[in-house]
């Protein structure tokens, strides 16, 4: 079957696959480890971070875990194209069998 076909004979219908990500459970993640690394890098190097540079830091921290968390989002989607693809072989397979 081509891809084209698959994508008519999936019209209409609806999978209930559940998100791997729930994104307020990541905020709330996010928020604190750009908190628990800011925290740790005040202890490491016994300083104190300016309350402008602490702010510009979690931010910098902020973006860039959001980036990976969005790296990941792609990455899931490609696993999952990976997954219906081998369930649509094994099912023509499983068809070639019988005949």
């Amino acid at each position: 079957m081509s891809k084209g076909n698959q994508e008519q004979g999936n019209e209409g219908m609806e999978l209930d696959l559940k998100r791997s990500v729930d994104l307020e459970i990541v905020g709330d993640n996010i928020e604190d480890i750009a908190l628990f690394t800011i925290e740790k890098y005040e202890f490491s190097n016994d300083a104190t971070i300016p309350a402008a540079a602490r702010e510009e830091a979690i931010q910098q921290i902020k973006d860039a875990l959001w980036k990976r968390v969005e790296e990941l989002r792609k990455h899931r989607k490609q696993i999952l194209a990976s997954m219906f693809a081998t369930a649509a072989q094994a099912m023509e397979d499983a068809m070639n069998k019988k005949e």
